[in-house]
């Protein structure tokens, strides 16, 4: 986790810590951050294959891969 940003890290702490999967809002709620500073940061954490992200209805969830 050392390549990861700052905010990176917190994103990943606050997926961590709820052990289950988020929505990109309730993500940007628990690590304080706006909803788009959170997308951007979650999608970059998916290209670097650190997250997984599935769809349910309008709201994107994700999740550690631990694969």
């Amino acid at each position: 986790m050392s390549d990861l940003t700052p905010v990176e890290k917190r994103i990943v702490t606050v997926l961590y810590h709820a052990q289950k999967p988020l929505s990109t809002s309730d993500i940007a709620t628990r690590s304080e951050l706006s909803w788009a500073t959170t997308k951007k940061y979650l999608d970059s954490l998916h290209r670097k294959k650190l997250l997984r992200k599935g769809k349910q209805g309008k709201a994107i969830y994700w999740w550690i891969r631990i694969d």
